[in-house]
């Protein structure tokens, strides 16, 4: 009787352990797979269902144009210069002059530009009707240049920083409606942006 227990216990260990040789199905071109009769079964006893790929599907990322100035949160702070510092010809003395450093990086050739925007006297106005302008300028700085200043600044498509000065210069400013010692918010500076070319899509 003990003969034939140890004969059981080892016949069910090896059926345990066994497997079926059996052919695993594969998928056929876009995506198709057919197999005739039941699926095959890996072992006897714990029937595990074995997986076959059926199609592979590439994945692909759209990319959008981006641009970001990394540092934009800065702030421009005009201080009293010598009218000769000026970029400007010839400008009205009281003078100052700003400068920051901004770092941009882009996915695609642009050029920025800027625009100021007055809210408070203190910035003046000279000329008449159909010839008002603003007694200040805004440029970007570039010594390696000729001239140094300009309107606009190209940011290459290598998504590294590109690196350069933001200045605001103001003349023949109105410091009488400013209190001494404040910082007086007299305006704000957008930095703007086109693509160099028509976007590929």
């Amino acid at each position: 009787m003990v003969k034939k227990s140890i004969f059981l216990i080892a016949l069910m260990g090896i059926l345990a352990t066994s497997t079926f040789a059996v052919e695993i199905p594969e998928a056929q071109k876009n995506g198709q797979l057919k197999w005739d009769g039941k699926w095959p079964y890996e072992t006897v006893i714990t029937y595990n269902v074995p997986q076959t790929d059926l199609c592979t599907m590439q994945i692909k990322l759209e990319v959008g144009m981006f641009i970001e100035v990394t540092n934009c949160n800065q702030t421009i702070v005009l201080k009293q210069v010598s009218c000769d510092d000026l970029v400007k010809n010839n400008p009205s003395f009281p003078c100052y002059l700003g400068c920051v450093e901004i770092k941009v990086r882009s996915n695609f050739e642009a050029i920025l530009g800027l625009r100021l925007e007055k809210t408070s006297d203190i910035i003046t106005q000279s000329g008449g009707w159909g010839g008002v302008t603003q007694n200040w300028q805004a440029y970007f700085w570039d010594e390696t240049a000729t001239p140094p200043n300009t309107s606009s600044f190209v940011v290459d498509d290598s998504g590294n920083e590109n690196k350069t000065d933001v200045c605001v210069e103001a003349w023949d400013a109105n410091i009488f409606l400013g209190d001494p010692g404040k910082q007086e918010t007299v305006g704000s500076l957008t930095i703007t942006v086109m693509p160099t070319a028509t976007p590929p899509w």
